[in-house]
């Protein structure tokens, strides 16, 4: 299914970048609109397509991790410079709150990448003219023999919050809020379902914390040093679901 949906979509998507330049050449700028439509329309599906079966993908039991040690203060500038595009679409502000010298974590770095920016998208995506802060701390579990050292991600908004009665069902696969199933906002309601499973995999949690009409606060606490893909429980955060 993989290859079966995203070959044709990768065609589609390349000849519509070809007709473009194409028709812009030819000094025919009438028909870039429809070319563009057609693009970000590719793109979109693929975007849902991917997802839809990353989520299968994790159902099966076939998500492996591939364990790296990552610089992280080269990991915040990769992802700011990935998502800065998204917060300022909606004349919002990315700040960073990110030590000077963050370390190093041992980890996967492409589901990390995924899962922040799955994060970061949401929070600008449901935010105008506002703020996203992507922040960055360690800490160490002091509740547990050997003090294992935690990598804290918190990616908070000033946007539409989340009312209290749907923060147990956010990280449902194709579940989304109430204001999520605008047809403003878009989504399939797999993005923090598919955070949730890299999350727990690479043995942390995600939680939020959200008043309605105030904004939003998701938290992705991971080891500093993932050994393997066993759960494991975080300090501070319960059983790893939200928190208030």
């Amino acid at each position: 299914m993989s290859h079966e949906l995203r070959t044709p979509l990768n065609a589609v998507i390349g000849y519509s970048e070809i007709l473009k330049e194409d028709v812009e050449e030819r000094g025919q700028p009438d028909l870039v609109p429809d070319l563009e439509r057609i693009n970000i329309a590719g793109r979109h599906l693929l975007q849902l397509v991917n997802e839809v079966l990353d989520l299968a993908r994790i159902e099966a039991g076939r998500t492996e991790l591939h364990l790296e040690e990552i610089d992280l203060a080269a990991l915040i500038v990769e992802i700011a410079a990935t998502v800065r595009p998204l917060v300022e679409a909606n004349g919002n502000r990315l700040v960073l709150d990110v030590p000077d010298d963050p370390g190093v974590m041992r980890t996967d770095a492409t589901k990390l990448k995924q899962i922040l920016f799955n994060l970061l998208s949401n929070a600008a995506k449901f935010t105008e003219q506002g703020e996203v802060r992507l922040a960055l701390s360690r800490f160490q579990d002091e509740e547990r023999a050997g003090g294992k050292e935690w990598v804290r991600f918190d990616v908070a908004d000033n946007g539409i919050g989340i009312a209290r009665e749907s923060l147990d069902s956010v990280f449902a696969a194709f579940e989304r809020t109430e204001a999520g199933r605008d047809l403003k906002y878009g989504g399939t309601g797999l993005g923090l379902a598919i955070s949730r499973h890299y999350s727990e995999m690479m043995g942390g949690a995600v939680s939020v914390d959200s008043t309605l009409g105030e904004g939003s606060c998701f938290t992705v606490r991971l080891p500093a040093q993932t050994d393997d893909c066993r759960p494991a429980k975080v300090a501070g955060t319960g059983d790893g679901s939200t928190e208030r």
